[in-house]
Formats: C-alpha cells, sequence, structure tokens
C-alpha cells in the first residue's frame, strides 16, 4: 500500500487552515461581532491559508508551518476571551444614542478630504516626473512608461524624495478619511463620486508605477474606516449584503488596472496562449505563493528538507525585520535588499516570489517561541483597544489604531506593516484629524445653541 505523504500534508494543512476559521466563529459567537481584531485576524489568515492551499493543491506543503501559523493566530485571539464585549457593546449604544456619529458629518472632514486627495494628485504626478518620465509618455505611452517604472522599482534605483514619502503618508490618510466621509454621503452620485477620488490616486500608482500593493492596502484602510461609521451607528456586523454587491462591483471595475499592471510585465506583443498562461502564473505567484515560500523557508528554519537555499540566520534581530523603521530612526544602518528578501521561492516555471509573510520577520527576529509571545501581546493590545473604541466617547487614537491593524492584518501576508515609517505619520495624522474634527463640531453644536437661545 503506498501512502501518499504530499497528501496527508496537504490534508493536515487544510484541517489546522479550517480550525484558524472556527477559532474566529468561536469568538464571533463571544462578542457578537465579527469585527473584533481576533476575528478579523483569524479571517484574513483562514483566507490566506485556505485559498492558497486549494488553489494550488498539487503544490507540496510543510503541514507544520500551517500548525505554527494557526497557533499564532490562536494566542493573537486568546486574550479576546476574557475581555467583556457584552459591557462594551453596550458603552457603545450610548454614542449611538447620543447620534454621535454626526461629528463625521462635518465641513471639516469633507473638506480636508477633499485637500488631501487633490494634494496626494500632485504629488504622484511631480514624483513621477522627477524619476525622468514626461507628462506627454504617461498620456501617449503609458505601457513603455509602466515597464520602465517597473524596471526602475526592481532595480532599487527609484529617486525616493521627501515629497514622495509624504505623498504616500497623505494617500493612506486619504482613504482612511474617504471611508468616513464616504458613509455620511446621502446621495448614491456623491457616494460613487467620494469613492472613485479615494481610490483614483491608487490607481494611478498601480497602473503607471506596478505597484499593486497600495491599491489592496488604500481599499482595506478605507473599509476600516466605513467600518468604523457603522459602530457608530450601533452596527456591528462585517458586511450585509448591499455591501458585498459594492464590493463585487469594485473588484469588476479594478479587474481591468490588475490585469493591465500584470501585462506591464513585458507581455505585450506576445499570442493569447502565452500571455494566458503568464498571467495564471502571475496571479497565481502575487495571490498563493507567499504560504508556499514561507513553508519552505520555515522547514529550513527547522532543519527540514526544503526545495530552495536561504541564508543562514544564527541570531536574533530583536525586532528588526518586525519595526524596521523604528530601527532606522534609531540609526540602524544594517542593509537590506529593496524586497526585503532577496531569496527568490521558485516552484517549477509557475510560482515565484519573495513574499515570505509576516511570520517569517518575527521568527528571524524572536525565534518561534519569542514570536508566540509577541503575538499574544500584540493580540492583547489590539483586542483592548477596540474595547476602547466601542466603550469610549472620545476613541481618537484606538480608532486610528484600529484602522491601521486592519492594515496589518491584511500585509501580515506579504511583510510587517511596521518597516514603514509611513504608517506611523499616518496613525498620528489621522488621530490628530480626527480630535481637531470633534474640536470642530463641538465648536458648531455651541454656536448652533447660542444662536438658539437669542
Amino acid at each position: 500500500m503506498n501512502i501518499d505523504l504530499d497528501l496527508i500534508e496537504k490534508t493536515v494543512a487544510l484541517l489546522f487552515s479550517l480550525l484558524i476559521l472556527i477559532n474566529g466563529y468561536l469568538l464571533a459567537k463571544v462578542a457578537k461581532t465579527w469585527l473584533i481584531p481576533s476575528c478579523l485576524m483569524s479571517i484574513f489568515w483562514f483566507g490566506y491559508s485556505f485559498l492558497p492551499l486549494i488553489g494550488l493543491y498539487t503544490v507540496p506543503v510543510n503541514a507544520i508551518s500551517i500548525v505554527y501559523i494557526f497557533v499564532a493566530v490562536f494566542l493573537f485571539s486568546l486574550p479576546a476571551y476574557f475581555i467583556n464585549w457584552n459591557a462594551a457593546r453596550a458603552k457603545n449604544q450610548l454614542k449611538v444614542k447620543m447620534n454621535m456619529k454626526y461629528e463625521f458629518h462635518t465641513g471639516f472632514l469633507m473638506k480636508t478630504f477633499y485637500f488631501i486627495q487633490c494634494l496626494v494628485v500632485m504629488i504622484i504626478i511631480l514624483d513621477i516626473l522627477a524619476q525622468g518620465f514626461a507628462i506627454r509618455d504617461i498620456i501617449f505611452n503609458l505601457v513603455e512608461v509602466s515597464s520602465q517604472y517597473i524596471a526602475l522599482r526592481y532595480a532599487g534605483e527609484i529617486n525616493a524624495t521627501l515629497l514622495s514619502r509624504m505623498g504616500t503618508v497623505f494617500n493612506y490618510v486619504g482613504v482612511m478619511l474617504g471611508g468616513l466621509v464616504f458613509s455620511t454621503a446621502i446621495r448614491t452620485s456623491k457616494k460613487y463620486f467620494i469613492l472613485l477620488l479615494t481610490l483614483l490616486p491608487s490607481v494611478v500608482i498601480m497602473v503607471v508605477q506596478g505597484a499593486k500593493g497600495t491599491l489592496f492596502l488604500c481599499a482595506v484602510l478605507f473599509y476600516s474606516t466605513f467600518l468604523i461609521y457603522r459602530i457608530y451607528e450601533g452596527n456591528l456586523k462585517i458586511s450585509d449584503k448591499k455591501v458585498n454587491r459594492n464590493i463585487v462591483l469594485a473588484l469588476m471595475v479594478l479587474f481591468p488596472a490588475v490585469i493591465s499592471s500584470f501585462l506591464s510585465r513585458g507581455l505585450y506583443g506576445y499570442d493569447a496562449d502565452y500571455i494566458i498562461e503568464r498571467l495564471i502564473s502571475y496571479f497565481s505567484s502575487y495571490a498563493f505563493a507567499h504560504l508556499y515560500a514561507f513553508s519552505d523557508w520555515f522547514s529550513f528554519y527547522t532543519g527540514n528538507p526544503h526545495t530552495n537555499n536561504y541564508t543562514s540566520s544564527p541570531e536574533y534581530y530583536f525586532g528588526f525585520y518586525t519595526f524596521m523603521s523604528l530601527f532606522r530612526l534609531m540609526g540602524d544602518t544594517t542593509e537590506v535588499p529593496p524586497g526585503i528578501y532577496d531569496e527568490y521561492f521558485q516552484y517549477n516555471d509557475f510560482l515565484q516570489t519573495n513574499i515570505y509573510t509576516f511570520f517569517r520577520g518575527l521568527i528571524l527576529d524572536f525565534g518561534i517561541g519569542g514570536s508566540f509571545i509577541f503575538m499574544l501581546i500584540l493580540g492583547a493590545i489590539a483586542n483592548i483597544s477596540f474595547r476602547n473604541v466601542l466603550r469610549s466617547v472620545r476613541p481618537y487614537f484606538s480608532l486610528s489604531f484600529f484602522s491601521v491593524m486592519t492594515g496589518f492584518y491584511y500585509t501580515s501576508f506579504i511583510i510587517s506593516i511596521f518597516i514603514w515609517n509611513s504608517i506611523f505619520f499616518t496613525f498620528l495624522i489621522f488621530s490628530a484629524i480626527l480630535y481637531l474634527n470633534r474640536k470642530v463640531y463641538l465648536l458648531k453644536i455651541t454656536k448652533h445653541a447660542d444662536t438658539y437661545n437669542e
């Protein structure tokens, strides 16, 4: 009797992937909402593990690596079991009764959103010009510009100016504001206009620069603040039929832009069969290869058989790969490749990626045991902060942290979002805008009351 070991490994991996979802489901029953950080992390990592395991069923995987991911996500979730979510939800109802959602219905918030989005578009144009391209080339020869830009980016020859870094920060802040002002809009036409303006900079970045991750991260940040508004309405559902329809519609609209981004990798001019074959390979590598890359690296790290060669790491980095931006601020000059890891995981000629998930850096920083402790602490901070979102009347920092952490859950299949200093500035600026917005709102209420008394 022949035993298919690869099939057993895949089956065990699928089982533990399902356990991640079951963990989220149990927590949602406890908290009576899927919005708590533990559930969001479980949703993302069920998708990030289950879909690759099913979508590329014939590609072998180390089941223990999926067990590791399950344990890490479970430990992140564990603190949520000890929080009184019933009391937190009851506190949130006070905000609903006080109609505190109208704090987001301010001209200040709307004007700030419009100003930031226009500013970001201008910065993107100036940044493209700074790389040596002309406006005429962008308009009449977009495909060639995109291909050259991607080549510069992979070669590490992009001129990263202060202006471009500012553009990144304000792009994130703008989409977070976009989720709020979108929610306050009444007319459908205005909602679609706000949505278009919100994602326009990210679409331009993806089409011109070939950077797909920016668009998807911005979409997640937009959705996070859309959820914040729903919390202020007393709606703790993560989605509904209407929202799902809009998500599907948005994906259908963005799909051509994503295909264009893939085609800009030198596929123009080939026959249709070859283009389709490469598009499937690109999509599979982008969407699914992270799990198999981490699995192969994990096998190497634990001394088990692996298919690719990796750099040995005899020492811990104590947070460098998780919080690289903070280390840079403190003067660390450790050199890393443009893509963080220069080893490319390959499986036949079909999969190729240097994306190894957030977990590779976490293990390099703290080891396997230390990474479990880190996830437990991070889970406690995230869940307690979200409890504050529900309980507090003025949770400026907690609202901003919720949005940033939602971005973290999304990017965790790639890398830690905290390696970029832009996310810290985004957190601070968005918190400051929420604070100023409340001041403007209270001033408006006070003036209205004085006028009424007169």
